[in-house]
């Protein structure tokens, strides 16, 4: 259980993880603790069906409530919706028959939680660490399921299940079901390219092109005003502590931030969210120019303006929900930055072992025990028995 919180926590911990179908990044830990303790010897091939169960019914999850707005300021989607997607591949890892997998579900429901407070009141630095709840919980429900406690309930859509309580809908399960077994929402995971909230990735995206093809220093920029979504609001206020994030939490859930050092140095990295990175003059003052303006149709796109010293406008559109546009990391940029966050690790020796572990890690389905990459990352001989 301590596992399954520890390693969910700091999966998300750097907001480097993936996105593209619910929020697959979140997942694997749950199936990962469930498979140490499922009764029979766990393959790899197991261990990618589990989150491949997890992470499709996340997406549809997702999906599912994806038109609903008022949500935005009141409701962590990420953390609430991944109690069902870690409950779920947790209990397919532990070969639960349907029956208890329902179970499961109802006790996912009866732990359910994700408020947005603590973003509102400028992310302290245990925001980061939302991903151990849902794991816990998650890898809880399959136990307790499998120990036969009966919780089986509409957990979905009932008077008060999870799209009705948290999202004032009924509508959700055509949502859920349809095209289930023909289409795969999972084949929508993306790899980030920036260590931060997706949000706002497109407003990044549009700083990086205009830094790349205008060469903008710092004191070029006279102001920036951003016109956004109101959904958006929570990224860019308090403007204060947006601004100038405190903590590396803070900054990963800032849109000024984040759009200030790329427009400052050309890319957001890892080394932005250290402590000296934080501190950057050149960006805390491209940062203070920033100025947001919230327009008032949700479907409305954003626009990114920025003025020069000289007196030069440079205006980019944003299209609404532009996401297939973003720059997503292929396979090999995916290994870079698997690297990079092994850079962070108290154990130097994961870097000197990290072709190793990738190498297993792409091969997971082949491995006859999963136990295997276990062994591996912690640094012992794996023997075939």
């Amino acid at each position: 259980m301590a596992a399954a919180f520890a390693n969910g926590a700091l999966a998300h911990a750097l907001n480097y993880d993936v996105l593209g179908a619910g929020y697959a990044g979140l997942i694997p830990s749950a199936v990962l603790a469930a498979a140490d303790c499922a009764n029979e010897p766990t393959s790899g091939r197991d261990v990618v069906t589990a989150l491949a169960v997890g992470i499709e019914l996340g997406a549809r999850i997702q999906d599912a409530v994806s038109h609903i707005a008022k949500t935005y300021d009141r409701i962590i989607d990420g953390q609430l919706q991944t109690y069902f997607s870690c409950a779920v591949a947790a209990a397919k890892v532990m070969r639960l028959p349907a029956d208890l997998i329902d179970n499961a579900l109802g006790l996912a429901l009866m732990q359910a939680a994700g408020s947005m407070q603590v973003t509102l009141d400028g992310d302290p630095e245990a925001k980061a660490y939302y991903g151990g709840f849902p794991n816990q919980a998650g890898l809880q429900s399959a136990l307790l399921a499998r120990g036969e406690l009966q919780a089986a309930c509409n957990a979905f859509s009932g008077k008060a299940g999870l799209f009705p309580l948290f999202y004032d809908t009924q509508m959700a399960d055509d949502a859920l079901l349809s095209g289930l077994a023909d289409r795969y929402l999972l084949r929508r995971v993306r790899f980030k390219r920036w260590p931060c909230s997706a949000a706002f990735s497109e407003l990044m995206t549009v700083a990086y092109d205009i830094k790349r093809m205008t060469r903008l220093r710092p004191d070029d920029i006279a102001r920036i005003e951003i016109v956004t979504s109101p959904a958006m609001r929570v990224w860019f206020e308090p403007s204060s502590l947006r601004r100038a994030p405190q903590n590396a939490a803070a900054a990963g859930n800032s849109a000024p931030f984040t759009i200030a050092t790329i427009l400052a140095n050309g890319d957001f990295t890892l080394s932005d969210l250290t402590q000296d990175g934080l501190m950057q003059p050149s960006v805390l003052q491209i940062a203070s120019r920033i100025e947001v303006r919230f327009h008032g149709d949700l479907n409305e796109s954003s626009k990114l303006i920025v003025t020069t010293t000289q007196g030069v406008v440079i205006e980019r559109d944003i299209e609404a929900s532009s996401h297939s546009k973003l720059p997503w990391l292929n396979a090999e940029g995916a290994r870079i930055k698997f690297k990079q966050c092994l850079d962070r690790a108290h154990d130097k020796s994961l870097i000197e072992r990290a072709n190793e572990i990738a190498d297993l890690i792409e091969s997971l389905d082949e491995l006859a025990d999963f136990r295997q990459l276990n062994r591996v990352l912690a640094g012992s001989v794996w023997e075939t028995r």
